[in-house]
């Protein structure tokens, strides 16, 4: 049959609308692919790729060039960024993160992560120590890199020393950033340059009162040093008071206690791997003194005998002195321990660390009088304690408030040694008795204490972390703030505040009673020419000569 026009247009318009179909198909079929391939490409990061690279940071995402050509060597250089391959000194310190996108461990530990990072280099700056740099790996998108660096499993943490290519794997339970500074050889200590030079030109008079409040009666060496011979005279003499193996009561307090001290102590004092080896072998220890014994004598004090500061001469009290060392030290440290932690579950409440306070009290502590009268403070809930410490987590308020209580609680300790003394040397105590057996006295510490003798919360509290924290960057603004409190110059109050307004009344009130005078005299005769009546006034008073009008316009000029 003989096609028509008709169906030659039908033909045309079939080829014509299956051409079009199968174009729809295959571009929809190559946006598919694209749309996967980019979505696939997306998926291998956790931390590229934001709209705002702040909400990462400190965290660098390490993402792979294009590939190039190989090095002669056939290596390829994608697989050896200079943070992990360079031995520069250059290279400073530096945490990386080995990770899969698709781990849900590796997806929850992102926030915590980056905020790590943040709390690391911020404490990092406090001290004056160097940035530490925080990477991040993925290992889908870069896998001959995670292989080269052993990972197995995700996410890893590792530590790179600076100019170092060698990491070491860190735990990330209980990850915190004094840890990993540690882990990096960071030196913790830091020298404020500003009080060193002031050291070296300030010369005090003997009526400076203030010099104490920025100079320690001794080093923090020697406190330190204090604290560690008590805790070590503890361990070897108060935690086994009967034969045998520890009952379940005093291993708790042992344990407990070791977990407390091991977070809230500055890496200063060195005591880390004590702890941690008398927390792993807890069970081990708690079977025989004998396990105990040989677990301290592989960390042995490093001095013999406390600081004549704690003794005052009596041999006697240097344990005693050292103990309570030990506990504020631990108490600011828990404030410091818990403002750095990265996860909520990392903090210790200050309830607890104070119930562990009591408990080694309770347990370890010979002296039963005094054992006695702390329980009694303690469970009286003296100087608030009930409501000032709490179970839960907190804020910074909250934990300043446990070094506090702890400080309260040690100067009535104080006051009522005092008053035992006076009973014993027959004589009457006085209220300036009791302001004297008070810590810090005035002398140590002028802002803290207010004029009617109650005392400043936040100063108190400053001098508490000057005393017992190491130095860092905190504590330079701090002892700054309290140096400019006051005068510093060596001279009595009357010389200096008091003095300076007496200058003001001798010099001040005849500058004032001149400028008042010159003032009055311009005005009048400005009013009076105003007015007319000047140049009968001025023939009558002055006659002819107006050589003293033309002296007051003069001062008048100069003023």
């Amino acid at each position: 049959m003989k096609k028509t026009s008709n169906d030659d247009k039908a033909d045309s318009s079939i080829v014509f609308h299956t051409g079009m179909m199968y174009i729809f198909v295959a571009g929809f079929i190559l946006l598919s692919v694209g749309f996967a391939l980019e979505h696939i490409e997306g998926d291998q990061y956790i931390y590229y790729g934001g709209k705002d690279p702040s909400e990462i940071a400190p965290v660098i995402e390490y993402v792979a060039p294009p590939p190039q050509q190989g090095r002669p060597d056939g290596e390829d250089p994608r697989w050896s960024p200079d943070f992990l391959a360079s031995t520069s000194t250059s290279n400073g310190p530096r945490l990386v993160e080995f990770y899969a996108p698709w781990c849900p461990h590796c997806q929850h530990f992102k926030s915590h992560y980056i905020e790590l990072g943040r709390k690391i280099n911020d404490l990092a700056k406090q001290i004056g120590a160097p940035e530490v740099k925080i990477y991040a790996v993925s290992c889908t998108a870069n896998k001959p890199i995670c292989l080269r660096q052993g990972i197995h499993g995700y996410p890893v943490l590792k530590v790179f020393k600076a100019g170092s290519i060698n990491g070491t794997v860190i735990d990330r339970s209980g990850l915190h950033p004094f840890g990993v500074l540690q882990a990096l050889d960071i030196d913790m200590s830091y020298v404020d340059p500003d009080l060193v030079e002031k050291n070296k030109k300030r010369v005090f008079s003997k009526k400076a009162i203030k010099k104490q409040v920025v100079t320690p009666k001794r080093t923090q060496e020697e406190l330190y040093a204090d604290a560690l011979l008590s805790f070590d005279f503890t361990l070897r003499n108060g935690i086994f008071m009967d034969t045998g193996k520890l009952d379940g009561n005093r291993t708790d307090a042992l344990y407990d206690w070791v977990y407390v001290l091991g977070k809230s102590l500055p890496p200063q004092m060195k005591l880390q791997e004590l702890l941690d080896e008398l927390e792993d072998d807890i069970e081990m220890i708690s079977k025989d003194e004998k396990n105990l014994i040989a677990v301290v004598e592989k960390h042995q004090p490093g001095v013999k005998s406390w600081s004549m500061t704690c003794t005052h001469g009596d041999k006697f009290a240097g344990y005693t002195c050292g103990l309570w060392e030990l506990f504020h030290i631990s108490a600011v440290g828990m404030t410091e321990w818990n403002s750095n932690a990265i996860q909520e579950d990392d903090r210790v409440s200050t309830m607890h660390a104070a119930d562990c306070l009591h408990d080694v009290v309770k347990l370890f502590f010979g002296c039963e009088v005094c054992r006695k009268n702390f329980l009694q403070m303690y469970d009286d809930c003296a100087f608030d304690r009930c409501n000032r410490l709490t179970q839960e987590f907190g804020s910074l308020a909250d934990w300043k408030q446990l070094a506090l209580w702890l400080w309260e609680t040690h100067n009535d300790v104080n006051v009522r040694l005092m008053k035992e003394r006076a009973v014993k040397e027959k004589r009457i105590t006085t209220s300036e008795d009791e302001i004297n057996a008070r810590w810090p006295s005035r002398s140590d510490c002028l802002v803290c204490w207010r004029d009617d003798g109650s005392w400043d919360e936040d100063h108190i509290y400053s001098f508490l972390r000057l005393e017992y924290w190491p130095n860092d960057i905190t504590n330079a603004v701090a002892r700054k703030k309290m140096m400019n409190s006051v005068p510093l110059n060596g001279e009595d109050d009357l010389e200096g505040r008091d003095g300076s307004r007496v200058v003001w009344l001798y010099c001040g009130i005849p500058v004032l009673a001149l400028i008042f005078f010159v003032h009055r005299t311009v005005s009048i005769k400005m009013d009076k020419r105003r007015s007319g009546r000047h140049k009968k006034i001025e023939d009558d008073y002055y006659g002819n000569d107006s050589a003293s009008w033309r002296m007051v316009d003069g001062m008048a000029d100069r003023f």
